[in-house]
């Protein structure tokens, strides 16, 4: 039973994820977001950009946004509205405020117990590897959303881990708005 809940839990909380990230994508950078079966480029590549907002105080987890160089600097492109060809501290910083929007996004959307949980500072990281950029993970049991999305012609990889925890997630777990 505890198992079931838990992934309609999980199910529901996708969904409000592709909703917020395809807000923020297309409030942000003005370009349509498309949540994608299979992501490629983001997954793949050598040389990942990554920013994470850390949950705390009623809900644990971490939301960690990957991109990789070439679609980073694209959307701080956007962002800006200058041409960025290096990534440097503002390119990064564009990064990290997209990845605050996003995590903010998906939260508000939860019951009133999990949305009502503090968010980090983001932190960016530059890593070599595209596993998880370094940043620590919910330890235990917990439970992962994972998704790509591409936006315009970049991939944007989205990686949510919450800690499990009924007694947060008793009664109206997910609020769909």
């Amino acid at each position: 039973m505890q198992s079931v809940m838990l992934d309609e839990i999980r199910d529901g909380a996708t969904l409000l994820l592709d909703a917020a990230v395809a807000e923020v994508c297309e409030m942000i950078l003005e370009q349509e977001c498309i949540a994608l079966a299979v992501c490629h480029d983001a997954c793949a590549v050598s040389h990942s950009v990554c920013a994470a907002v850390h949950f705390s105080e009623g809900m644990q987890g971490i939301c960690i946004v990957h991109a990789g160089e070439s679609a980073t600097l694209q959307m701080a492109s956007v962002m800006l509205g200058a041409e960025c060809n290096t990534l440097e501290g503002i390119v990064l910083d564009a990064l990290s405020e997209m990845t605050n929007m996003i995590s903010g996004a998906w939260k508000s959307r939860l019951a009133p117990a999990a949305a009502g949980c503090r968010m980090s500072v983001p932190v960016v990281n530059v890593a070599t590897a595209a596993v998880d950029c370094g940043h620590k993970l919910p330890a235990g049991n917990a439970w992962k959303i994972d998704r790509c999305y591409g936006v315009g012609s970049a991939n944007l990889h989205v990686t949510v881990h919450i800690q499990r925890d009924m007694a947060l997630l008793a009664g109206n777990t997910v609020k769909l708005l």
